[in-house]
């Protein structure tokens, strides 16, 4: 039997502990270049497998008489079936796979300069679909990366040109993790006044796009940055507001 779990149930439960829980996407010509933000989702969420497939059949053998005449052409407008197509989704895919490795290097075993080495790869890949969504997240990925090598400067600035393009494509999430990533930079430069405005913008974003777990992580680092500045009153209610996020 197959469930269906909806994002915020997936984010309200730990379905890892108990349960296989995958992902099918369908690819086609309207959706395909949201795979790469999928996959960032899918780890976030704990998802352990995700599968990509075509639209794999136009009903041409099986429909003489044209009953299916509306489906026949959507599948037809719809599938990665042309050469192009292929290509382009051959593109988004590899880009897609090295986001996947490249969040499991960096987060899992820390190979911080490989993952400077992938991030590199799949910004360079996606600057040539002139597609922001994407931009967004990889020049973001680039920042954090610059954060673990200790360029802080160099993070502020990708950080800032991720947000720039979060904005002007409506890619919440990137605009969310290029806020993280600011105001991290900010406090590790010794800029907390700067940061504690960064990280205010960081919590009421992902508040409003109910995203618990990062709005938890936001909520305790903020709070170590007012621990830092003396401000003891103020870390204990975000430490009590991440606490009671579900």
């Amino acid at each position: 039997a197959a469930t269906i779990v909806s994002g915020a149930v997936a984010e309200r439960i730990k379905l890892s502990s108990f349960m296989v829980f995958s992902i099918v996407f369908v690819a086609m010509r309207r959706n395909v270049h949201e795979l790469p933000e999928l996959v960032r989702i899918a780890a976030e969420w704990g998802v352990g497998r995700l599968f990509v497939q075509n639209l794999s059949h136009s009903f041409g053998d099986t429909d003489p008489g044209g009953s299916y005449r509306e489906i026949r052409a959507f599948a037809s407008e719809e599938a990665l079936w042309a050469e192009e197509d292929k290509a382009e989704a051959g593109r988004i895919f590899e880009s897609a796979r090295i986001e996947n490795d490249l969040a499991l290097a960096y987060l899992a075993t820390g190979q911080i300069e490989r993952a400077h080495e992938l991030a590199g790869d799949a910004r360079r890949q996606i600057e040539d679909t002139g597609d922001e969504r994407w931009m967004a997240s990889v020049v973001d990925t680039e920042a954090q990366v610059a954060l673990a090598r200790g360029n802080v400067d160099e993070a502020l600035g990708l950080a800032a040109k991720a947000r720039d393009y979060a904005q002007r494509s409506g890619n919440e999430f990137a605009g969310l993790m290029a806020m993280l990533t600011e105001a991290r930079a900010l406090r590790r430069a010794g800029r907390p006044v700067e940061a504690e405005a960064r990280f205010g913008e960081a919590a009421a974003l992902a508040r409003s796009s109910k995203a618990p777990n990062r709005l938890r992580e936001v909520l305790r680092e903020w709070a170590d940055l007012r621990a830092e500045s003396g401000d003891h009153r103020g870390a204990y209610e975000l430490t009590s507001e991440a606490l009671a996020v579900n």
